[in-house]
């Protein structure tokens, strides 16, 4: 690091990001920490919408250094942080996203919190949504810590390192940051939470669209817990699983249902029937209902066809990642 170096970097990746990426920097532009004292790196992923121009045009006005760098090719949110990494000056490194919007004293908390105790590793922040959440939305929210989500994570750079940084197999944002953690926690070291350092993270409308996304996800659930199984099995498995025994009666729920009905037409004893085919049907009850909210039948149809869709994605990323156990 020079002399001059920045007490902090904020790495923030982004991908077509155009309509949330001044909201970020702005924020992150009121911090209450002196301007020289922390830079911003912002990385495009690949963006097609013009988010890199928009960004470098508020780079040019704004009271902190910000450094705008250009990805060719969309690679993943974990690769572009591992691009921000390789350009950051400072010894420690905070996370955000574009569809953030950090508090004014979120940088001087995090940093008061390590000055505290130099030996922790990295500092764990709240993340609240902003706006109003519905059954189509998109936000984060983590208000008890134990997620470690990159929205809101800073890091001493040492930590990062010893962990040989993200694990660019993760393609899309889901699971890297727990990886990261993981590496960290496995290596003896300590990540702290701590309410006061505050993100706020924006309520996004995602439409139909949201089933299809949240299961294509579990992909990587394989890889997560082929890589640390004791740390996902204790805190992912119940967040965000892949194969939980839920999903398993709810696909045995419709085997059923299609079972008593067709013993029903053969003449077998209806209404025993119908009693048994509600046991398991009713398991479908939360998520149908909550997508009965929305008031769109495809989302309902969506709903149902989800734990079939997320199961095909997990088995995918077991054969991907040559990694299988009933426990993902």
């Amino acid at each position: 690091m020079s002399p001059r170096a920045p007490q902090v970097s904020v790495i923030v990746p982004v991908l077509n990001g155009a309509t949330l990426i001044e909201g970020c920097l702005r924020a992150l532009d009121r911090q209450t920490l002196p301007p020289s004292k922390y830079e911003v790196v912002v990385v495009d992923d690949g963006s097609t919408d013009g988010t890199a121009g928009i960004a470098r045009t508020f780079a040019a006005d704004a009271r902190a250094s910000i450094v705008v760098i250009e990805q060719p090719e969309n690679k993943g949110p974990a690769a572009a942080r591992n691009a921000g990494l390789a350009v950051a000056q400072a010894s420690i490194i905070a996370f955000t996203d574009a569809d953030c919007e950090p508090a004014s004293d979120w940088l001087a908390c995090a940093l008061a919190r390590l000055e505290e105790e130099p030996d922790l590793a990295a500092v764990e922040g709240r993340t609240e949504p902003k706006g109003t959440v519905g059954t189509l939305t998109h936000q984060m929210v983590n208000t008890a810590g134990g997620l470690w989500m990159t929205c809101n994570m800073i890091y001493r750079r040492d930590a990062i390192a010893r962990a040989g940084g993200f694990d660019e197999r993760f393609r899309t944002a889901f699971l890297e940051d727990s990886d990261l953690a993981f590496t960290v926690l496995e290596q003896g070291d300590t990540i702290a939470w701590d309410e006061s350092v505050l993100v706020h993270h924006l309520v996004l409308p995602e439409g139909r669209r949201k089933f299809g996304r949240e299961a294509r996800k579990r992909f990587f659930n394989p890889l997560l817990y082929s890589k640390h199984p004791e740390l996902y099995i204790r805190h992912i498995s119940t967040v965000v699983p892949g194969l939980p025994p839920l999903h398993v009666k709810y696909m045995l729920g419709v085997v059923a249902v299609a079972g008593f009905a067709l013993a029903g037409i053969a003449g077998a004893r209806v209404w025993g029937g119908v009693v048994l085919a509600m046991l398991p049907t009713a398991l479908y009850a939360r998520r149908v209902a909550h997508a009965y909210r929305a008031r769109d039948p495809l989302s309902i149809l969506q709903a149902l066809a989800h734990p079939f869709v997320q199961t095909y994605w997990v088995l995918r990323g077991a054969a991907r990642f040559k990694a299988f156990s009933f426990k993902i």
